[in-house]
């Protein structure tokens, strides 16, 4: 015990002498530490703490925070057991680790994700990126007032205008608006004091001016062109760049990309969305191939799939939600709305990322989250058959689905695209949309 005593000075000596704040995981009466996506800057005489607390009922819950180097001489206790337990430790975002809890912090970087935030210094809210992702700052002004968006985005995203290194920074100036993008790839690099510090000395700036003429009219087009630069020279990258508030065809050319494609847009009460998959007859086969699900189908007029590239393209620039809207034969409809929607590039197969639903058509997206895409010509399914041939779909089929938009289209049950969640059966739907909006 006198060893153990000696070892806690030790450490409360060295903490004393700290010269920065820590940056801890902070949560009250979770069920486990992973649950946590909270962070906060610790006072200068605290460190990160980890407290096992065991209910009168029996359940466990955990408290992460910063707490006092005094608190934390009990640490002993508990450890490996189902007892009360507290843990203290010295680095960042260390305290989900510890009471028997393995650090699951070394998964994937950990970036600052907030959006809209007048001060970048008050988002206190983290995410795990990919293994393709990095974290970004973007800082935007309108009108001479600054806003700051935060989190993680597509590796080739933060520089695939200009083809220069990971780190570095783009500008977009208009005349109305300017745009600064920062990223960076360790944890928590995003935020704005290390920014201005450590990282900026090492960024290259690009700047393009923009010219403010954005296209308000639709426009139909039936085949994509290729504009010789990657920059969009002021057309809308996704239907939430369009001053128009009414529905219909617009062409757009989504960031990252120089291609023109056309997409169908519902604007509703001052929300723009992007349709990414639309059904109303069954007069377009969804039974494709890769190739096909990749570039896209059909026309945007009546049924058609957007195309993964371009989903992936539009999805990773900033947060976005998804809404999915069902209807029946019998006129019956409901929907199913996520507060966060992404999928990667086609090297992870287009892996899907979605959560936060609300809605009364049930999660039926809930087992494809983290799932690859799947067509009959590439199973990346975690059933031993083949999802997408015996559901005659594209899909994030997991084993195999609760939900099959994308299925043979018929009023007979059973015949293919359906929203299991919703009444929780497979009868047929007429009409599905899905349809996306950045935050």
């Amino acid at each position: 015990m006198e060893t153990l005593r000696c070892h806690f000075f030790i450490l409360l000596a060295l903490f004393s002498k700290s010269t920065f704040a820590l940056t801890c995981f902070d949560c009250q009466n979770i069920s486990h530490p992973r649950f946590c996506e909270q962070v906060r800057k610790c006072k200068d005489n605290q460190i990160c703490g980890l407290e096992r607390e065991v209910k009168s009922n029996g359940d466990i819950i955990y408290n992460v925070g910063c707490m006092t180097p005094q608190v934390c001489d009990t640490s002993s206790v508990g450890v490996g057991t189902s007892q009360p337990c507290l843990s203290c430790c010295s680095t960042d975002l260390c305290n989900t680790n510890g009471c028997g809890e393995q650090d699951y912090t070394k998964n994937g970087t950990l970036c600052y994700a907030c959006s809209g935030q007048q001060r970048p210094e008050s988002c206190h809210t983290v995410s795990f990126c990919e293994s393709f992702e990095v974290c970004y700052l973007e800082e935007k002004s309108y009108f001479g007032e600054k806003f700051y968006n935060s989190g993680c985005k597509v590796k080739h995203i933060c520089d695939v205008q200009f083809n220069k290194p990971i780190v570095g920074r783009r500008s977009i100036k208009q005349s109305r608006s300017t745009s600064q993008l920062s990223c960076c790839e360790n944890n928590l690099c995003n935020d704005i004091d290390r920014l201005h510090g450590q990282v900026q000395s090492t960024f290259q700036t690009t700047a393009v001016h923009v010219s403010n003429s954005t296209q308000t009219t639709p426009v139909h087009v039936s085949e994509t062109t290729t504009r010789s630069t990657t920059m969009s020279s002021g057309q809308p990258s996704e239907c939430a760049d369009i001053a128009s508030d009414k529905d219909g065809v617009y062409t757009i050319i989504p960031k990252g990309s120089s291609q023109e494609i056309s997409v169908f847009c519902i604007m509703r009460g001052g929300n723009k969305w992007t349709v990414i998959q639309k059904r109303i007859n069954g007069k377009e086969d969804f039974y494709r191939t890769w190739s096909e699900y990749k570039s896209g189908f059909g026309t945007v007029q009546t049924e058609y799939w957007l195309g993964n590239d371009y989903i992936h393209l539009i999805s990773a620039n900033s947060y976005h939600e998804l809404s999915v809207y069902v209807e029946d034969f019998n006129g019956r409809h409901a929907y199913a709305n996520y507060s966060h929607f992404a999928i990667g590039d086609e090297s992870t197969k287009y892996l899907l990322d979605i959560h936060g639903f609300v809605g009364d058509a049930g999660d039926g997206l809930d087992d494809g989250n983290g799932m690859k895409f799947s067509t009959k010509d590439s199973d990346n399914d975690k059933n031993s058959g083949n999802c997408a041939h015996d559901r005659h779909a594209g899909w994030w089929f997991n084993s195999c689905d609760y939900a099959n938009l994308n299925g043979r289209y018929s009023d007979t049950q059973g015949a293919g695209n359906y929203w299991y969640r919703w009444r929780q059966n497979t009868k047929p739907l007429k009409k599905s949309i899905m349809m996306i909006k950045r935050k």
